[in-house]
């Protein structure tokens, strides 16, 4: 199992830095200006030939910090230079991959996933084409705003490789809590497995083997009424905490039952 796409923020170090750095991980690599995307104006590459290796972006509304992004088989080198060099980083997406091959890998690894799929209540989805099956197919665990998602697909026919047997099973992970982006800059592939329940438990079916889970769901947004709740505890706060000292907790609770809340059943909002 390895990683098959490592995406991560880099904390300690400049895009310069980071650019230099990995530009010496592959001979005769060089690096060449790109347009920025996802809201960061500035972006470059390192590439060999037609290959990109890694490419890094920076600058915008998010910051200066570079946002590296690697794919495919230059990802186990990122994630290994990236620790080495720049240990405080978040990752933000991993792919995590294993393959498979030999005659009927395909109909044994689809059969077993759609059953667990259900079990679990997933989502899937089906994509390419089934009835020969010529271009490949890719089945999906997971919606695609999960922040874990699975798919198994036929890598002999997406690569154009002799082996039609091969097959490809890769585990997709978008953590949001910073704990697990910091958790995920430091485990191994396997470990990904770790950040949903449903995924833990696939793991389990894989390998016969528990794993620890980690929690790695989106935060909670406050409404705009939780955050009008929180000011108003900050401006008036002290207010309340003074007339608490002086009056008592049980006076002051009384007046704003009076004032504020004695027509709580009959108010309507406007």
């Amino acid at each position: 199992m390895r990683f098959d796409w490592y995406q991560a923020t880099v904390k300690d170090g400049s895009a310069d830095e980071v650019l230099a750095r990995l530009s010496r991980v592959w001979d005769l690599s060089s690096i060449e200006s790109i347009r920025g995307q996802n809201s960061y104006t500035d972006g470059a590459r390192v590439y060999r030939g037609d290959s990109t290796l890694a490419r890094v972006y920076w600058g915008g509304q998010n910051g200066c910090d570079p946002h590296v992004i690697s794919s495919s088989d230059s990802s186990p080198e990122v994630a290994q230079h990236l620790r080495a060099w720049h240990p405080e980083h978040h990752v933000t997406r991993v792919d995590v991959c294993e393959d498979y091959n030999g005659v009927g890998t395909w109909d044994l690894m689809y059969d077993g996933l759609t059953a667990f799929a259900a079990k679990f209540r997933l989502s899937t989805e089906l994509r390419g084409d089934y009835l020969d099956a010529k271009k490949g197919r890719t089945l999906y665990l997971g919606a695609p705003s999960s922040v874990v998602r699975g798919r198994l697909y036929e890598k002999g026919h997406e690569s154009g490789h002799s082996d039609k047997t091969w097959v490809r099973f890769e585990l997709q992970v978008k953590p949001k809590r910073p704990a697990a982006r910091e958790y995920m800059a430091k485990a191994q592939p396997h470990e990904a497995y770790g950040l949903s329940s449903w995924s833990s438990a696939l793991y389990r079916y894989f390998s016969d083997e528990k794993i620890e889970r980690i929690r790695a769901g989106t935060l909670h947004a406050p409404t705009d009424d939780q955050r009008a709740y929180q000011h108003m505890v900050k401006q008036y706060g002290p207010l309340l905490m003074r007339l608490a000292a002086s009056e008592g907790v049980e006076s002051v609770l009384g007046r704003l039952r009076r004032d504020l809340f004695s027509g709580v059943g009959s108010w309507k909002p406007n």
